[in-house]
């Protein structure tokens, strides 16, 4: 760990201690100046303000105990249970044959390619050369030519393997990566001084920390470089996010920042966290940039087509746009 956590609710210095509770001690984090008290989770600092409910992190989707992570039959009752209460039983049950054609047909296409000799596609995080890409699932609806059959990419995770290596300083001990694709694991972990990421999230297992990004437990210019690509969308106060993105990432540092966009000229807020739009509070429009300029950022806004010539080999959407943004 190259930074210094600091309590999220008042930028005090925090401390470890151990903490006791009917014979069993575990490791806290105690803020020196308000008093405030962090818990760990499979030793990870869950450094979380306001308090999270830490029942409804376990049931999440992408979070979960240890012990809970270990039992496929558990992690697939978990998972059930979240969509039931989010979305219903009808959408709950509808995921079932959903995904088990999901699964056959990105296998067909894997067989099939390897009996082909014309491969069309090729995957930049895993490798795979085949004959298209394959279906992206969800419990409301599938993407065709989108996913990798092999590594299950998407498209933005395809355009930052390639380009990643090129927007950040690789060998920089400060990156702060957000819900750290997988994706992008091989990446840095081939750079020349290897994978030294800080990565956070509310709720993903092995991360540096748990955080929530409206009150991030660093102190001010802490990074060189931040990834945060999926994520504002999520957030329901995305502006004071984006703020905060800005107060920890140092002058000259890059942040790369993506979200879902459509093409309308102004972003839609739904009011709340739409399970029909994967738990999106907002549908982005082409003003994402201006709302990243009014919390103090300069943004240069890239897309697939305008760098990379073969963005069709590789499978690349061109309205995944990518904005590069500096203090």
């Amino acid at each position: 760990m190259t930074v210094k956590f600091v309590c999220p609710s008042c930028n005090g210095d925090l401390i470890q201690s151990d903490n006791t509770s009917d014979g069993i001690t575990t490791v806290v984090y105690r803020c020196k100046n308000c008093r405030e008290t962090y818990p760990t989770r499979d030793d990870t600092p869950v450094l979380i303000y306001p308090k999270p409910n830490m029942r409804l992190l376990e049931v999440m989707y992408s979070g979960g105990s240890a012990e809970r992570r270990r039992s496929l039959v558990q992690r697939a009752y978990d998972l059930f249970c979240y969509r039931v209460k989010t979305s219903g039983w009808v959408v709950a049950i509808k995921m079932v044959p959903t995904y088990a054609w999901a699964k056959l047909y990105n296998r067909l296409i894997i067989i099939f390619s390897r009996l082909s000799s014309s491969n069309k596609v090729e995957c930049s995080c895993c490798g795979w050369v085949g004959l298209k890409f394959g279906i992206f699932w969800s419990a409301y609806r599938s993407l065709y030519n989108f996913a990798c059959p092999n590594c299950g990419s998407h498209p933005r995770h395809r355009m930052l393997s390639l380009y990643v290596p090129k927007w950040i300083d690789m060998s920089s001990p400060s990156i702060l990566h957000f819900a750290p694709e997988e994706f992008l694991d091989k990446v840095f972990k081939e750079s020349d001084t290897g994978d030294c990421r800080t990565t956070t999230d509310i709720t993903l297992s092995g991360v540096s920390c748990l955080s929530n990004i409206n009150h991030l437990p660093f102190e001010d210019d802490s990074f060189d470089s931040l990834i945060c690509i999926h994520v504002l969308e999520h957030i329901e106060d995305d502006l004071k996010a984006m703020r905060e993105l800005r107060r920890v990432l140092r002058q000259g540092g890059t942040a790369v920042i993506c979200v879902p966009e459509t093409n309308k000229s102004t972003t839609v807020e739904f009011g709340f966290e739409d399970p029909a739009k994967s738990h999106h509070w907002r549908d982005y429009g082409m003003d994402i940039k201006d709302r990243l300029e009014e919390s103090g950022f300069k943004v240069k806004t890239v897309t697939p087509k305008l760098l990379e010539s073969n963005y069709e080999y590789y499978g690349l959407c061109d309205n995944e746009r990518f904005h590069l943004c500096t203090k």
